[in-house]
C-alpha cells in the first residue's frame, strides 16, 4: 500500500513538472580560454539547451588543445547549468566531470563561473573565469524555437482592431441630410431671381 502511494505521488510530481517544461532553445558557439596556468590558450566549443524550465537550462563546453607534449593533449568538458532572464542576461556554472572520472575528485575538478547575454538577433556573448584557465570569451548563436516563431508571426488583436475603421468615423464621412438640404437653393430665392413681366 505504501509503495503504491509513493508511486502515485512520484507520477503526479513528474507530470506536474513536465507540464512546466518548455521546448529548449539550442545555442552553439565558439570560444577561447585566453591563458592556461601553464601558459597556453585553449579553443572551446559550447552547446547549450537554454530556458527549459523557468529560465534554467544545461550546457557543455568541450575544450581541446593538442601538441603540448608528444604524449599528452589537453581535453576537458565543463558541464553545468545556466539561467537566462527575460532581459537576455544570463549566468552559468559548471565543472568537468572528466576530472572526477580520472580520480582527481571535486577539489581537482576544472570549474568555471560566467555570464552571458543574448541579443535580439540571436547572437550570444559569453565570458567566464576559472582558476585553471583564467578568463574565457565566446560568441555563439541561439536558435529560436518553433513556438516562439509562431507567436511572433501572429498579429495582435489590438492591431486587428485598429485596422478596421470605426462606425463613428464611417458615419462622419457621410454628409448629413441637413447639409445636403441647405446646399440646394430654395424655391423662394429662385422665384425672386426672375425678372417680372411688367
Amino acid at each position: 500500500m505504501k509503495k503504491s502511494l509513493a508511486l502515485y505521488a512520484l507520477i503526479i510530481v513528474a507530470v506536474s513538472a513536465s507540464a512546466q517544461f518548455k521546448t529548449p532553445k539550442l545555442e552553439v558557439g565558439l570560444g577561447y580560454a585566453i591563458q592556461h596556468q601553464d601558459g597556453y590558450g585553449i579553443p572551446r566549443f559550447t552547446i547549450g539547451l537554454n530556458e527549459m524550465f523557468k529560465g534554467f537550462g544545461l550546457y557543455a563546453t568541450p575544450e581541446y588543445r593538442g601538441g603540448l607534449d608528444p604524449n599528452e593533449d589537453y581535453f576537458q568538458m565543463p558541464t553545468g547549468i545556466n539561467y537566462r532572464h527575460s532581459s537576455g542576461i544570463g549566468v552559468f556554472a559548471g565543472g568537468s566531470l572528466l576530472n572526477v572520472a580520472t580520480g582527481k575528485g571535486l577539489m581537482g575538478m576544472r570549474k568555471e563561473l560566467g555570464a552571458s547575454y543574448v541579443l535580439d538577433n540571436g547572437l550570444t556573448l559569453r565570458t567566464g573565469y576559472s582558476s585553471t584557465v583564467g578568463v574565457t570569451l565566446g560568441v555563439g548563436y541561439q536558435f529560436a524555437t518553433l513556438d516562439s516563431k509562431k507567436s511572433n508571426n501572429k498579429p495582435s488583436k489590438a492591431k486587428k482592431s485598429n485596422s478596421k475603421p470605426s462606425k463613428a468615423k464611417a458615419a462622419n464621412s457621410k454628409p448629413s441630410k441637413a447639409k445636403a438640404a441647405n446646399s440646394k437653393p430654395s424655391k423662394a430665392k429662385a422665384a425672386n431671381s426672375k425678372p417680372s413681366k411688367s
